[in-house]
């Protein structure tokens, strides 16, 4: 997708996202995984690139997409996103941690494939959280942009809690109930911010998040060095 009506509020900023689903692999053909395009992450990829900023997209499995001027770094398990996010937030301005991450990942990868008749138990140890890991050595000129995906009742709530359990600036939370907002071109929930501020969306394009997500980006980095 080429960038188009190029903005300058971000020029000289690193941003980076991280988009798509972690695959953890149980055998040759069967892995743990959470249902998504990457779509989000890449809207705000682009509404980054559109306001100047350098953007790098860390790259779980998506559908295929081409965004020309990004920094792509393709990676499948959850473990390695956290490696290469790890490097690229040294001097980074900010981090969107978009991607649906696997919570967990099996004890032990069968280099053969298991007979389905013994496939009746997993072991499974936990993955790291990627983003409460960053936040642990964020620098106070950093934005952090969480995403919550919920479902049941209390969503707003839920995410709250996770805003201030992370040590993010903004969060998004949605309800992914019965799949919901899983490879659409359209989001709903809630984006909170730090300062108390909320904004809600109802079947919004996932562009018209992204462009708010920036917009407060762009804002908040304002504050440091103009």
């Amino acid at each position: 997708r080429e960038i188009s009506g190029r903005s300058a509020r971000l020029v000289g900023r690193k941003v980076v996202v991280t988009t798509g689903g972690t695959m953890e692999s149980i055998d040759p053909v069967r892995f743990i995984g959470n249902r998504s395009s990457g779509r989000q992450g890449l809207a705000i990829a682009y509404e980054a690139l559109r306001e100047g900023a350098e953007v790098t997209v860390v790259s779980g499995i998506t559908e295929e997409y081409e965004l020309s001027a990004i920094n792509r770094i393709d990676v499948k398990t959850a473990q390695e996103m956290q490696q290469v996010v790890s490097a690229e937030m040294e001097g980074a301005d900010a981090l969107v941690m978009a991607a649906a991450v696997a919570d967990a990942r099996p004890e032990q990868i069968e280099v053969e494939k298991i007979n389905k008749g013994e496939l009746t138990k997993l072991a499974l140890i936990k993955n790291p959280d990627i983003l409460a890991e960053a936040s642990r050595l964020k620098k106070g000129n950093q934005i952090f942009v969480g995403f919550a995906a919920e479902t049941g009742d209390g969503i707003r709530e839920k995410g709250l809690k996770k805003l201030h359990s992370k040590g993010v600036d903004l969060l998004y939370v949605t309800d992914v109930s019965d799949g919901k907002v899983f490879g659409e071109t359209e989001t709903t929930g809630v984006l909170l911010s730090k300062r108390g501020t909320e904004w809600e969306f109802r079947a919004a394009d996932k562009h018209e998040l992204g462009r708010r997500i920036v917009s407060e980006l762009a804002m908040e980095l304002a504050k440091f060095n103009g």
